[in-house]
C-alpha cells in the first residue's frame, strides 16, 4: 500500500499542476495508474472509440467461427 502511496506521489510531482486536479470522470481508473483526462469530452470520446473497437473484435472474431474452413485436397 505504501509503494502505491509513494509511487502517485512521484506520479504526481511529474504531472502538470493542471492535471494533479481530481476529476470525477476518472473514478473507473486505479489509484496507482498515471493516466488522467481532465476533459470529460475526450475521456467520452476515447471511451466510445474503445467499446466500438471491442465491439469490432468481437464481431470478426464471430465471424471467423462461423466461416467454414476450405478444404484443400
Amino acid at each position: 500500500m505504501q509503494s502505491q502511496v509513494k509511487r502517485q506521489q512521484h506520479v504526481d510531482e511529474l504531472l502538470p499542476p493542471v492535471l494533479q486536479q481530481k476529476d470525477p470522470t476518472n473514478n473507473s481508473l486505479s489509484p496507482s495508474s498515471s493516466a488522467r483526462c481532465t476533459d470529460p469530452y475526450q475521456s467520452d470520446k476515447l471511451l466510445a472509440e474503445i467499446r466500438s473497437a471491442v465491439q469490432l473484435h468481437r464481431v470478426t472474431s464471430n465471424a471467423r467461427s462461423t466461416i467454414a474452413p476450405r478444404n484443400t485436397k
